[in-house]
């Protein structure tokens, strides 16, 4: 869930400037692309207002009458991310409506010539409109078309990028053959040709809307995260009757080379918790079950019914993970979204059962029942979780940790460390279950 586009600090790289380089790269020579200045939308400062009026304005309407191409950007691209909407001739119009837009990020007009050069670069049909979505990703993602089906592309911006690419494209590559159970194999979207493999992965768009678009309030938890855990419970009981074990080597040796790779003040307390996690795995029968690894609700396409429609993002897949992983990812990334937390407070409660709510407690009690664990087994799990999410966003993609690890750390240190000391006082028998 690599998704902290507001906290970004100072002098820290910014994804999302990267990506509009890239882009208008890809649109045109930078000679033939003008910048409108930045802005803050406020009715309560007329100054602002009359800048944009002026030099914005005019800067605009001067390049479409030179027919140049125009970016238009709102103040600080940390603080929004949203679509960008590129069309052939879009008029004036179109570029007022952008300006009016709570959080405007980019509005390109092109030309058919551009436009045509743009999608037989990506590997798209060509088109009057594409979208790409701004995110903190090191990759940009555009819809569109090609060979006439419906399709979702990621290009790659920088090494970041590239090693996303391969990941994504690698980790669909696998879950189309690992023989996952019909039920969840009917979910996922099959990899779609293009011109530049190395930069463009192109694949089906699958049916549904994410189920962040859902609003998904108190009343609704519950329904909502039944319906997305159902896909789990099937690779749950797919695997319990394939009787395989977890790829134990490679999840230890994940673990234990984490804090070599972390500041001085985490390393510590990670290299506790992951030393405590691949004592667990070693000593805790289990059967695998295949692993999405980023089973959040923007990954989960949903139906009017809440049915799951579509999987995606299969960039972390593991063919044989640990039962229970993807489950309890799901259950803190939903209740963070839902409610506006850091996904750390909610992470917290996986160690401190005072602080559970009802939807947490009941999805948690059914998560160990699923799996046959027991607290000290939840707890464990819990730490192979936080590790991978600091892992993902620290070491494995381009999101700099100096501004984010602390502020995680601060939320779920405390809690880490109590159930570390719990394990350690434990009976030898029990120390690691």
């Amino acid at each position: 869930m690599e998704r902290n586009i507001g906290s970004g600090a100072a002098g820290q790289p910014d994804p999302n400037r990267d990506q509009l380089v890239e882009l208008i790269r890809r649109l045109a020579d930078p000679a033939l692309v003008a910048v409108a200045p930045h802005w803050r939308r406020d009715p309560g400062k007329p100054d602002r207002l009359r800048q944009l009026l002026g030099d914005g304005l005019r800067a605009i309407v001067g390049c479409l009458a030179r027919r140049r191409r125009v970016v238009l950007m709102g103040e600080g691209l940390r603080a929004a991310s949203g679509p960008a909407v590129i069309r052939r001739d879009p008029g004036i119009r179109a570029l007022l409506a952008a300006l009016g837009a709570r959080n405007p990020v980019l509005a390109v007009p092109s030309c058919a010539a551009s436009m045509d050069r743009f999608c037989a670069a990506i590997g798209l049909d060509p088109a009057d409109e594409v979208e790409v979505l701004l995110s903190a990703n090191a990759a940009l993602t555009l819809t569109g078309r090609a060979n006439g089906c419906a399709v979702i592309g990621h290009v790659a911006i920088g090494d970041h990028g590239l090693a996303s690419l391969r990941r994504h494209r690698t980790g669909l590559a696998r879950a189309r053959a690992a023989r996952l159970p019909a039920a969840v194999e009917i979910l996922l979207p099959r990899p779609v040709v293009s011109p530049d493999p190395d930069r463009v992965f192109l694949q089906t768009r699958l049916p549904g809307r994410p189920m962040t678009d859902l609003p998904l309030t108190e009343e609704r938890l519950a329904d909502c995260l039944d319906a997305a855990a159902t896909p789990l419970w099937h690779l749950h009981d797919h695997g319990a009757a394939a009787g395989a074990l977890p790829d134990l080597a490679g999840l230890r040796q994940m673990l234990l080379t984490i804090p070599e790779q972390l500041p001085r003040h985490a390393r510590d307390l990670a290299g506790r918790a992951a030393g405590r996690a691949a004592a667990w795995l070693a000593r805790r029968a289990m059967h695998a079950v295949a692993v999405h690894g980023d089973y959040w609700p923007a990954n989960i396409l949903v139906g009017d019914d809440l049915r799951p429609r579509g999987l995606v993002d299969w960039e972390w897949f593991r063919p044989r993970g640990l039962p229970g992983y993807d489950a309890l990812y799901l259950l803190v990334t939903t209740l963070a979204h839902a409610r506006g937390a850091p996904l750390a407070r909610v992470m917290r409660q996986i160690w401190i059962e005072e602080e559970r709510g009802t939807a947490f407690r009941g999805v948690h009690r059914r998560i160990a029942r699923r799996t046959g664990f027991s607290a000290g087994d939840m707890g464990c799990l819990g730490l192979v979780l936080w590790l991978a999410v600091i892992r993902r966003t620290v070491i494995d993609t381009r999101s700099p940790g100096d501004h984010w690890l602390p502020a995680f750390l601060a939320d779920t240190a405390p809690a880490v460390e109590a159930f570390l000391r719990t394990r350690e006082a434990a009976p030898a028998g029990d120390a690691v279950a």
